[in-house]
This record gives C-alpha cells, sequence and structure tokens, in this order.
C-alpha cells in the first residue's frame, strides 16, 4: 500500500505545481490557446511524472581489485582404519540444550491476520476509488446523453460551421461539440451577440478539451487540483469567447 500513497502524494505536489507556476507566470500574461494547452498538458504530466524512473546523475561504475590466493593449501592425507577383532563403540554426542524456537503454527497466524488487515484496507481503498471513478464517469455520460436528447427535441439548423439547436426548454446557451445550443431570445440583436459567443467555443473545438478534462478529473477525483484545473480552463475558454465576440463589435 506505501507505493500508492506515495504515487499520490506526487500527484498532488505536481499538480499543486504546475497550478502555481500557471497563477504566477502563465495566465493574463499569455495567449488563450497557451493557458487552455498548458492547463492540459501540466495535468497529464502531473500523473505521468510520478511513475517515471529518471536518474538525476549518471550511474558510476566502481572496479574492486579482488586478492588472488598465492598460499598452497594443504590438505590432510586420509589414513586408512586398522581393521581389529574388538568390537567398536559407537559415542553418541549429546547436544546441547538451547532455547525453545516458537512454534511455526503461532508464527503462521500472526502473518495470516497482518496479511488479512492489510488486504482489507486495499479493499476498502479499492472500493472507494473505484465507487468514485464510476460515478464520476456516469455523471460526464449521463450529461452527454442529456445533451443528445435536447439535441433531438429541438428545432435543427444547419449552417456551414455549426448547428444551432433552438428549445423553448433551454435557459442558457451553451456549446455541445460543434452544435449551439439557444432558448428564445428577447431581440435580434442579443441573439446574434450569444451567437458570436457560442461560435467562438465551436470554432476553437473546446468541447473536445472539456471532455478530456472531464475523463481526467473523473480517473483521478481524489486530486482537488484536478477540479480545480477544470474550473481554470472553463474561466479560459470563456475569456476567449468573450474576446472574439468584442472584436465583432459586440459591447461588455
Amino acid at each position: 500500500m506505501r507505493p500508492y500513497f506515495i504515487y499520490i502524494i506526487e500527484i498532488f505536489l505536481c499538480s499543486g505545481l504546475f497550478l502555481l507556476l500557471y497563477r504566477w507566470l502563465i495566465v493574463r500574461k499569455v495567449n488563450y490557446a497557451f493557458c487552455r494547452i498548458y492547463l492540459i498538458v501540466a495535468m497529464l504530466l502531473s500523473v505521468t511524472i510520478p511513475v517515471l524512473n529518471v536518474p538525476l546523475y549518471p550511474a558510476q561504475t566502481i572496479y574492486m581489485k579482488v586478492p588472488v590466493m598465492t598460499q598452497p593449501v594443504h590438505t590432510t592425507p586420509m589414513i586408512p582404519a586398522q581393521e581389529t577383532s574388538e568390537q567398536a563403540v559407537t559415542v553418541t554426542a549429546i547436544p546441547k540444550q538451547t532455547a525453545p524456537a516458537a512454534s511455526p503454527v503461532i508464527s503462521a497466524q500472526k502473518e495470516t491476520r497482518h496479511m488479512t488487515l492489510e488486504q482489507k484496507w486495499r479493499l476498502f481503498f479499492i472500493t472507494v476509488y473505484a465507487t468514485g471513478l464510476l460515478l464520476s464517469l456516469i455523471l460526464v455520460l449521463h450529461n452527454i446523453i442529456t445533451v443528445a436528447r435536447i439535441k433531438r427535441a429541438s428545432r435543427v439548423t444547419h449552417t456551414g460551421m455549426y448547428d444551432l439547436a433552438e428549445n423553448d426548454s433551454i435557459s442558457a446557451p451553451f456549446t455541445f461539440m460543434h452544435t449551439v445550443f439557444m432558448g428564445v431570445e428577447p431581440d435580434d440583436k442579443t441573439r446574434r451577440h450569444i451567437l458570436s459567443h457560442e461560435c467562438s467555443h465551436v470554432r476553437h473545438r473546446h468541447t473536445v478539451e472539456k471532455l478530456i478534462m472531464s475523463v481526467l478529473r473523473s480517473i483521478f477525483w481524489f486530486n482537488p487540483f484536478m477540479w480545480i484545473s477544470e474550473k481554470r480552463l472553463e474561466e479560459v475558454q470563456e475569456w476567449q469567447a468573450d474576446h472574439d465576440a468584442l472584436a465583432d463589435g459586440y459591447n461588455l
């Protein structure tokens, strides 16, 4: 169990350090595309670096001199036993009394009890992790299925760059892959403003990045820095979409 805990601690340290560097050196200092790529690559590296075994220094080879034996080895000649008519007397050496050794049955029971406790803890952590992973993946899949159902129930208009799905039940506009989902808007100007914002999400393929980060966060759901990175990615994507809408001539 100890190597797993060490790996988890190293993931925390790597992902936390990458987010700290993002806050100090990257956010609001470079373009939005670099910020998006950095967040995804940084979280991938934070779970990969602890697995790698990279030596910091080259291995040194130590040569040792082995002494050579030059003195001759003397052997004791075998002396044949003399035949006698007397009967040989066998002398049996009495072994020395030693301290009684531990019973192997008791030792085996202690070892079995220790291994059983370790297996119980391992099973507990595996069950907790598998439950969190399953719930996270189910939530991601549920959101995808919900979006697909909304699209089937909407009025879909195919354009050159995106599909516009209009449904009165949609309270806030959003984008999934190449489809823009929109409800009833009060006027034409607001509608064009929203489409300018949402088309930016389609053009930069923000949904693909969200799905990658969602799967990564689901696998490592126990790491709070994964959740923070997902929020930071959504934040940068919204900033980029707002920037493109402003570039199209719409005000704040």
